[in-house]
């Protein structure tokens, strides 16, 4: 993961390829909406293992990189679809997929598994995302 001031044009590196966990990265981050700068981010791990979501601190680097591994009775997350932080910093709602249903879920990034979804919604409205093609 590198950095790009736009300031100054300056380039960092957060972490290098062989630090992450990840097999690639999207371009989908989503940076924190406090004042913090943390970003975070779904995508496939290395080795096949399936995807996980994460958040990090970018002036932290690798050392602050907290996996949020998904929980096998929640709803499945797609990788590199988008993503938004809650107003409470604490939360992410990022697509998944209930019986080929695409839906809402909501992530705790304060806990190393908590997922789920919002009840309630009718069976025939769907979430969209604009980078998932069915």
């Amino acid at each position: 993961m590198r950095l790009y001031d736009l300031a100054t044009g300056k380039i960092s590196n957060v972490f290098s390829p062989a630090e992450s966990p990840f097999s690639r990265l999207s371009y989908h981050f989503e940076w924190s909406k406090g004042g913090e700068r943390r970003v975070a981010f779904v995508d496939p791990l290395k080795e096949e293992k399936g995807s996980a979501s994460a958040t990090m601190d970018v002036d932290k680097g690798i050392a602050s990189l907290k996996m949020i591994e998904p929980d096998p009775d929640s709803p499945r997350v797609f990788d590199g679809l988008s993503l938004d932080w809650q107003t409470n910093d604490k939360t992410l709602v990022i697509t998944g997929v209930v019986e080929g249903r695409p839906i809402s879920v909501s992530i705790l990034t304060t806990a190393e598994k908590s997922a789920f979804s919002f009840d309630g919604i009718p069976e025939n409205v769907v979430v969209r995302d604009p980078d998932l093609h069915s």
